[in-house]
C-alpha cells in the first residue's frame, strides 16, 4: 500500500517547517525509521524518518519549499502495490500539496542592485579620443582613472574597466532570511515585540571559582575530566531557580506556567545561527553531569545531530558571549521562557581587601527578564543568589569551605624567592635573638638531614616538600623546593612529592600543588639554572 509522507509536528510550538535536503531520490529504496529528509523546523534542522519501508516513488516538495506541518511531501510505494491504486494515491497527494503551496508565501531568490555614483571633471592628462567622449558621456572623472597605454595614456578599454570596478564597490546584495535565520529573526522579532524586556547587570567576583575549577580541572585531567566556567556556571544557576520558581516559568499572553523541572537551555553558536538545546531536569544532575552534557549538546548541535526533545521544553537560558571577547551585553529572551542569563567576558582587576591589594577576576552577568511576569526586585534577588553562589563556590564543587584559599596578593606576596628570603631572614634573626633555639635545631638536623645516608640528601629534600605542603607552611614549602632543586631533583619529582600531600590533605594542599608549588619550581629552576 502506497504511503503519504506528510511533513511531521516535532514539537508542540512546531507550525511550519522547510525542506533542506532530500537524503533519498525518487527511486531509492528506504527502510522504516530511515533518514529520509532534512528540514528546519522553529528550532533547529532535523532528520526526518521515513513512516514506512518502500521505494521513494514520488517526491513532492523540492528543496527550499516551505509548509504547514502535516503537509504531504512525498509518495512511498510499498512492493506489489497496485498501479492504479499508486496513481491514484499520487494525484490525491499532488492535489493537496499544490493547494496548499497556493497559500504559502514562499521566499523570494536573492536578488543584486548596483547603483553608479560618478562625476564628471577634466584633467590634463594623455587620453585618447575615445576614452574622453565615453567618459563625458558616463559622467567619469578621469583624474581616478589609471592609464594602461603608452606613457600612462587613458584608453577607451581603462574606462571601461573603472565603471565596471565602480559599479561592483556599489553594489549591494539582498540576502534573504531563509531557513535558521530566517527562524531566529522570527523569534527574536516576536520575543522583542511580545516581551516588556528589563536587563539587570552585576559585575560578579569569580577569582575564588576559577582557583577551584583549576585545581577541579588539575586533579581529573588524568580521566579527562574538565570543567568550564559555564559548567559551574550553569550549576549555580539551577540551585538559584530552585530558590526561585518565579524565573524558572514560561509566560503567554494571559498567564504564566510555573516549572517544577529545571530545564535550562544553552545558546550554541554554530555556522549560519544559532541553536540552544536544553538540559533537561539538571537539577537532578552533579556538576560532572551537566558538563558532559553541555559538551555532548554543543558538539551534536554543530554536527546538526541534535534529537527534536533535545531542543523543546526550556524554562530558563544561559547565553556566554565572553568567549567572544564581549564584557557584556543584553541578551533577548528566548520565549515564552520568563529570562535568560548573559555571561560577559573574564576580565582582571586589582581589589581591597583588609587593606591588602588582591588580583581578582570578575565577570559581568546580564539578566534579562519579562516584567510581565517578573518584576525588577525579584529578578534582582535572584541575581544577588547566583553572584553569592559563585563568589563563595565551594558548594558548587561539593566541598567544604576552605579559608586558606584566599585572592593572590598583588605586589610579590606569593613570590617564591620572595618567601624563601623571608625564611633565610627569619632564622638568621632568630639566631641573634634566641641563638640556644636555632643551635638546638641545627643540631637535630644536620647530621640527619644535610648528609647523605640511607636515603640520600635529595630524597630527604622531596620528602620536607611533601610535609611542608601537608602543614600549609609556604615558608616551609619555598625553602625545601629551593634546596630539592639545588640538590638535582627534577620538577616532576618535586611535584610528585607535592602531590602525596595533596593526596593525604585534601583541601588546601590540593591548592598548593595546582598553585604554589608549581610558581616555586619555575622561579627556582629557572635561577639555579642561570
Amino acid at each position: 500500500m502506497a504511503n503519504i509522507v506528510l511533513l511531521p509536528k516535532l514539537g508542540l510550538t512546531m507550525k511550519k517547517g522547510k525542506i533542506v535536503n532530500w537524503l533519498k531520490q525518487e527511486g531509492d529504496q528506504v527502510e522504516q525509521g530511515e533518514a529520509l529528509l532534512e528540514i528546519v523546523t522553529e528550532k533547529a534542522n532535523v532528520k526526518v524518518e521515513s513512516p514506512a519501508a518502500g521505494v521513494v516513488h514520488k517526491i513532492l516538495a523540492g528543496k527550499g519549499t516551505q509548509l504547514p506541518v502535516n503537509a504531504p511531501i512525498a509518495v512511498i510505494a510499498e512492493a506489489g502495490d497496485d498501479e492504479a491504486r499508486l496513481q491514484k494515491t499520487l494525484q490525491e497527494a499532488q492535489a493537496n500539496f499544490e493547494q496548499i503551496v497556493s497559500t504559502v508565501p514562499q521566499p523570494q531568490k536573492a536578488q543584486q542592485v548596483a547603483t553608479e555614483t560618478v562625476s564628471m571633471t577634466t584633467v590634463k592628462r594623455s587620453i585618447s579620443p575615445r576614452a574622453k567622449k565615453l567618459a563625458e558621456k558616463e559622467g567619469i572623472n578621469l583624474s581616478l582613472v589609471e592609464g594602461t597605454g603608452p606613457n600612462g595614456r587613458i584608453t577607451e578599454k581603462d574606462v571601461v574597466a573603472y565603471i565596471e570596478d565602480l559599479a561592483k564597490d556599489n553594489e549591494t546584495q539582498i540576502i534573504p532570511f531563509e531557513g535558521m535565520r530566517q527562524i531566529i529573526a522570527q523569534r527574536m522579532s516576536e520575543s522583542s515585540r511580545n516581551a516588556a524586556r528589563v536587563t539587570i547587570m552585576q559585575e560578579v567576583d569569580v577569582t575564588i571559582l576559577q582557583m577551584l575549577r583549576k585545581r577541579y580541572n588539575d586533579a581529573g585531567a588524568a580521566k579527562g575530566l574538565r570543567l568550564s566556567f559555564t559548567d559551574v556556571l550553569i550549576k549555580a544557576v539551577v540551585k538559584a531557580l530552585r530558590e526561585h520558581r518565579n524565573m524558572n516559568a514560561r509566560v503567554y499572553d494571559d498567564h504564566m506556567e510555573l516549572v517544577n523541572a529545571v530545564n535550562i537551555g544553552v545558546a550554541v553558536d554554530i555556522e549560519g545561527g544559532l541553536v540552544v538545546p536544553v538540559i533537561h531536569n539538571a537539577h537532578r544532575l552533579t556538576l560532572e553531569q551537566i558538563s558532559a552534557k553541555v559538551k555532548d549538546l554543543a558538539a551534536r548541535a554543530r554536527s546538526g545531530d541534535l534529537e527534536a526533545e533535545e531542543l523543546q521544553g526550556g524554562t530558563f537560558t544561559v547565553s556566554n558571549l565572553g568567549v567572544f571577547g564581549a564584557e557584556g551585553f543584553t541578551p533577548i529572551i528566548n520565549p515564552p521562557e520568563t529570562a535568560i542569563l548573559g555571561v560577559g567576558q573574564m576580565t582582571e582587576k586589582p581589589g581591597l581587601s583588609e587593606d591588602n591589594l588582591l588580583r581578582k577576576k570578575f565577570v559581568t552577568l546580564s539578566l534579562s527578564l519579562d516584567h510581565r511576569a517578573v518584576d525588577g526586585g525579584p529578578g534582582a534577588r535572584f541575581l544577588k543568589r547566583i553572584k553569592e553562589l559563585l563568589e563563595d563556590p565551594f558548594e558548587l564543587f561539593g566541598m567544604p569551605k576552605d579559608p586558606s584559599i584566599k585572592h593572590p596578593l598583588i605586589g610579590g606576596a606569593k613570590d617564591p624567592r620572595q618567601i624563601r628570603n623571608k625564611y633565610r631572614k627569619g632564622m638568621s634573626l632568630l639566631s641573634e635573638t634566641n641563638p640556644d633555639l636555632v643551635m638546638g635545631f641545627s643540631a637535630l638536623t644536620e647530621g640527619i638531614f644535610f648528609e647523605d645516608g640511607e636515603i640520600s640528601v635529595m630524597h630527604k629534600e622531596l620528602i620536607a616538600v611533601a610535609l611542608a605542603v601537608y602543614i600549609k607552611c609556604e615558608y616551609c614549602i619555598a625553602a625545601h623546593i629551593y634546596s630539592a632543586l639545588e640538590q638535582g631533583a627534577t620538577p616532576e619529582q618535586v611535584m610528585e612529592a607535592a602531590s602525596v600531600a595533596a593526596f593525604f590533605g585534601g583541601g588546601a594542599a590540593m591548592a598548593y600543588v595546582s598553585t604554589f608549588v608549581q610558581d616555586c619550581i619555575e622561579a627556582f629552576s629557572k635561577e639555579i639554572n642561570d
